[in-house]
């Protein structure tokens, strides 16, 4: 294959259009003859992605676990003792109507009675049914919210209602739930912003040591009329082979530890909560996703940022060295 200059580019003299494979060849070339800096390269981006998919992992536990942990947070809403049949289920239509509820479970003071005696052994409840002369459980509504942020101003609500008696709720637990499921939110982003900008970081120092390398064949580029974009391009073909062999290790690695985390913390989680680690397969798209993107928007910036800055040092003509 022949390479002509033709309007300060590289082309194929049989497609007459830019020599890509030439270009993906080149960076091929750049990468074997910068073997250290390609290694520590993908070493220093397979912690930096290894790091990433922790935090997607843990930041998304952390919050499915307050998320059901909030979901067993409800309201007790306690009807007015003497209400009738009609005003008991006039009040749970009123509750279920409020926009901040999710869902409502009525709680007959037949079956809540049921529920403590239960909890007793049968001496004990047999003699206390007898000392009572009727239920003295009122009727109940369990509201489960929507919105964690506007729980205290939902509990007002229902207290003001008609028929309630009382509400019973912890207004406390349901502030300091909301606020640290508010922090790790900010605390995953923070740490993935800081991942994204040292492997940009990564990339940008890695291709400004290739083409430290690489500078002759720069030259030579660059005097048969290739652009910038075509000299960009082999070094965007070197980052992105290593960026992809450190993903695979990393997500290899990522799997393996989460799987391991599973067997372990799986049973204590069962214990504490009723929630558990979510499985890693749901994790795949989104984490192969982040993986790409990172991967190629901090490839295709850090390929940017190097060569142009390469090319205001050396300045937009190049001589051959002798």
């Amino acid at each position: 294959m022949k390479l002509l200059k033709k309007d300060g580019a590289l082309h194929d003299d049989n497609a007459g259009r830019l020599n890509i494979s030439y270009l993906i060849r080149q960076g091929l070339e750049n990468r074997r003859r910068n073997k250290t800096g390609a290694i520590s390269s993908m070493a220093i981006l397979f912690v930096c992605l290894l790091l990433l998919g922790a935090a997607l992992l843990f930041s998304s536990n952390v919050l499915s676990i307050l998320e059901a942990v909030q979901g067993e947070n409800v309201i007790m809403v306690f009807a007015r003792y003497n209400a009738s049949q009609i005003q008991v289920a006039a009040l749970g239509t009123q509750i279920a109507a409020l926009e901040n509820v999710e869902d409502v479970q009525f709680i007959s003071k037949e079956d809540a009675l049921r529920q403590q005696l239960a909890l007793l052994k049968g001496s004990t409840a047999d003699a206390l049914t007898s000392l009572m002369p009727e239920n003295p459980l009122p009727d109940a509504y369990c509201v489960r919210v929507i919105n964690m942020d506007v729980f205290a101003q939902t509990s007002d609500t229902l207290k003001r209602l008609q028929n309630v008696d009382s509400v019973r709720e912890n207004r406390e637990l349901a502030a300091k739930l909301t606020g640290f499921s508010r922090t790790v939110g900010i605390a995953a982003g923070s740490v993935v912003l800081a991942l994204i900008i040292g492997t940009l970081l990564v990339v940008m120092n890695t291709t400004r040591l290739s083409m430290q390398k690489s500078e002759d064949a720069i030259k030579i580029m660059r005097v048969v009329g290739s652009t910038e974009r075509d000299i960009r391009i082999p070094y965007f073909v070197e980052v992105t082979v290593n960026g992809l062999i450190a993903g695979v290790l990393a997500f290899g690695v990522v799997w393996g530890l989460y799987a391991a985390a599973i067997s372990y913390i799986s049973p204590l989680l069962d214990v504490l909560f009723s929630g558990n680690l979510l499985p890693f397969k749901q994790f795949i798209p989104p984490l192969v996703g982040a993986y790409a993107l990172v991967g190629l928007a901090t490839g295709w910036l850090g390929c940017r940022f190097s060569v142009r800055s390469y090319f205001r040092e050396k300045g937009k003509v190049v001589e051959i060295a002798p």
